[in-house]
C-alpha cells in the first residue's frame, strides 16, 4: 500500500514544483502552493518511514557492516539539521570523546537512527540539546538530551511503540513512528536504545552499538575482508589519516610499486594494486583522489583502465597519471585520448611525479574554493569531464527543482540520481570536497544570491523560496558562506553595476 501511495504523491509534488518555479506568481498563491508542497513532502517522508518500519517487522532488512567514522557521521547529521536548529534558537552542544571513533555499522541504517533521534530532540526541545559520544570497551555510547516537557518514567517503554504520542504533544507535528523505527533498527545492529529516566532535568536517550559485528567488511585489511577473499585483491593501505588525500598506485612490478608508495606516503594515504582489474574493484569501494597507473600490464592495460574510469559516472572525476616506457608521440596521444590527465615517461624523476600529483590536486582544490566562495559561480565549473558535466547538470537540476523544500535530503537526491546513498556521497565529495547536505545548502545560497541580484524580491521572500524556515537562519547561513549579509551583497552588486 505504501508503494502505491508514493506514486500519486510524486505526481502531485512534481506539478506543484513546476508551478512554484514561476516567478510571476502572486504572493498569496505562492504561499498556498508552498504549504501544499511542504505537506506533500511530509507525507512522502511518512510513507518512507512506514516502509522502513514494516521491513523491520518482517525482518527483511539486510545490513552490511562496514568500517565507518562514527564521529564524522554524527557531524554530518548535525549539519543536516543546522538550519532548523538555528531557526528554533536551540543551543546544540556536541561533546565528542574522540574525533575519529571507528565502528562497523550499516551506514544508511545508522543515518536513519541518528536522524530520528535528532529530529525527536529538536522537535520537543525548548532551548537546549546536548549530544555526547563516548568509546567504551566493545561498544560506543551516544547520549542525546533535550530540555522541554519531560517524559514520565512510567512511559519510558511505551515511547518506542509505533504511533505512540506522549501526553501534551498531541498538537505538535509528528507521526509517532520515528522512535519506533529507530528502536527496531538499533536491535538489528544488536544494540540498545533506552530512555534514561535517572536524568531528572532532561529527556535523555541512550544509544549503545557494538564496535564490531560477526560479518564485517574492512576494505583496508586483506586478512579480514570477505570482499578481498572473494576477489583476491592484493591491496595495502599504508596510513589511514582522514586529512591526507588518498592515492591509488597500479603497477605490476612489485619493487617499483613499493618504491613509489614509500616515497609518497609522507604526504598521502596510499593504496596499491598489482593490476588494473583489481584497481577498478578498489575504486568502487574507496574514496580515491588520484590514480597513478602503469600502462603495460597483464589482463588490462593502462589505456583501457583509463578509458573505463573516465566513461564511468562514478569515477570520471578522478585524475589519472599514466607512467610508461612507451615514449612515442602516438603512445602519448593514445594516453591523452583515453582521458589521462598527465603522461610521464619511464624512467622518471620522483620529484617530477610529486609536482604533477600536487599540481593536479591543487588545481581541483582551487576550483572547489572558487565555487564555494563566489556567490554566482556555477556548479558546472567543477566538472572535469563530459561525464562529470552531465552528472553535475542533473544533480543541480534536481536540487533547484526541490529548492523550496526545507526537508530536501540526501535520500531524495540518491533516489532521483539512481545511485546508492554511499556512492552519491563519494561522487559528490570527490568532485566538490563537500557532503551532499553541504552542496544542497550552498546551492540554496547561490540561488538566493541570483534572486537577490535581480532586485525583484524581499529578503524574507527569497529565504522561503530557497527552502529556509526563517530569514534569521537564512541570513546566518549566507554570511557564513560568503562573508557578507544578504543586504551587503545587494549593495555590493548595485555598486558593481554602477561602475
Amino acid at each position: 500500500i505504501s508503494h502505491e501511495i508514493r506514486t500519486p504523491l510524486s505526481l502531485i509534488k512534481s506539478p506543484l514544483e513546476k508551478l512554484l518555479e514561476k516567478v510571476d506568481l502572486k504572493s498569496e498563491i505562492r504561499e498556498n502552493l508552498s504549504i501544499m508542497d511542504k505537506n506533500v513532502s511530509r507525507l512522502l517522508h511518512l510513507v518512507s518511514q512506514l516502509l522502513d518500519f514494516r521491513k523491520t517487522e518482517l525482518e527483511s532488512v539486510s545490513l552490511t557492516f562496514v568500517k565507518t567514522n562514527i564521529s564524522n557521521l554524527i557531524r554530518e547529521t548535525h549539519t543536516q539539521f543546522s538550519q532548523i536548529i538555528d531557526s528554533k534558537n536551540i543551543d546544540f552542544e556536541l561533546k565528542m570523546e574522540t574525533e575519529n571513533l571507528i565502528a562497523y555499522v550499516d551506514v544508511e541504517v545508522l543515518t536513519k537512527i541518528l536522524s530520528n533521534l535528532f529530529n525527536n530532540a529538536i522537535k520537543y526541545s525548548k532551548s537546549n540539546i546536548i549530544l555526547s559520544l563516548t568509546n567504551k570497551e566493545g561498544y560506543f555510547k551516544l547520549t542525546i538530551k533535550n530540555d522541554g516537557k519531560l517524559i514520565p518514567p512510567h512511559l519510558r517503554n511505551k515511547i518506542f511503540e509505533p504511533f505512540f504520542r506522549a501526553p501534551g504533544t498531541e498538537n505538535q507535528s509528528g507521526t509517532g513512528i520515528g522512535l519506533a523505527l529507530a528502536y527496531s533498527l538499533v536491535k538489528l545492529h544488536k544494540g540498545t536504545l533506552k530512555l534514561d529516566t535517572s536524568d531528572a532535568a532532561m529527556n535523555s536517550f541512550v544509544l549503545k552499538l557494538p564496535l564490531h559485528q560477526e560479518k564485517e567488511f574492512d576494505f583496508f585489511d586483506s586478512e579480514k575482508s570477505d570482499i578481498k577473499e572473494d576477489t583476491a585483491l592484493s591491496m595495502h593501505k599504508f596510513q589511514i589519516e582522514n586529512n591526507k588525500p588518498t592515492l591509488l598506485l597500479i603497477e605490476d612490478n612489485e619493487d617499483l610499486l613499493d618504491f613509489i608508495a614509500k616515497d609518497l606516503m609522507e604526504n598521502y594515504t596510499i593504496l596499491k594494486s598489482s593490476n588494473a582489474i583489481q584497481a577498478l574493484e578498489i575504486v568502487d569501494c574507496e574514496n580515491i583522489q588520484l590514480v597513478i597507473s602503469d600502462v603495460m600490464m597483464p589482463e588490462m592495460d593502462g589505456f583501457n583502465f583509463c578509458e573505463k574510469m573516465k566513461t564511468n559516472i562514478n569515477t570520471s572525476h578522478i585524475p589519472i597519471i599514466l607512467l610508461t616506457a612507451k615514449t612515442s608521440i602516438g603512445a602519448r596521444i593514445e594516453g591523452l585520448e583515453s582521458g589521462a590527465d598527465a603522461y610521464i615517461d619511464k624512467p622518471f624523476s620522483m620529484e617530477y611525479l610529486k609536482v604533477q600529483v600536487s599540481n593536479l590536486l591543487e588545481n581541483r582544490k582551487n576550483i572547489i574554493e572558487h565555487y564555494s566562495s563566489s556567490p554566482l559561480a556555477h556548479i558546472r565549473t567543477m566538472a572535469h569531464t563530459s561525464v562529470d558535466e552531465k552528472f553535475i547538470k542533473k544533480l543541480d537540476e534536481i536540487i533547484i527543482r526541490n529548492i523550496s523544500d526545507s526537508n530536501l535530503s540526501v535520500d531524495t537526491l540518491a533516489e532521483n540520481m539512481n545511485m546508492s546513498r554511499s556512492t552519491l556521497y563519494r561522487k559528490i565529495n570527490s568532485i566538490s570536497n563537500l557532503s551532499p547536505n553541504d552542496l544542497i545548502n550552498i546551492t540554496r545560497l547561490k540561488k538566493a544570491a541570483e534572486l537577490l541580484k535581480t532586485g525583484n524580491y524581499k529578503i524574507y521572500e527569497i529565504a522561503e523560496m530557497v527552502g529556509f524556515n526563517s530569514q534569521v537562519s537564512f541570513g546566518r547561513s549566507f554570511h557564513r558562506q560568503f562573508n557578507m549579509t544578504p543586504s551587503e551583497y545587494v549593495k555590493f552588486e548595485i555598486k558593481k553595476d554602477n561602475k
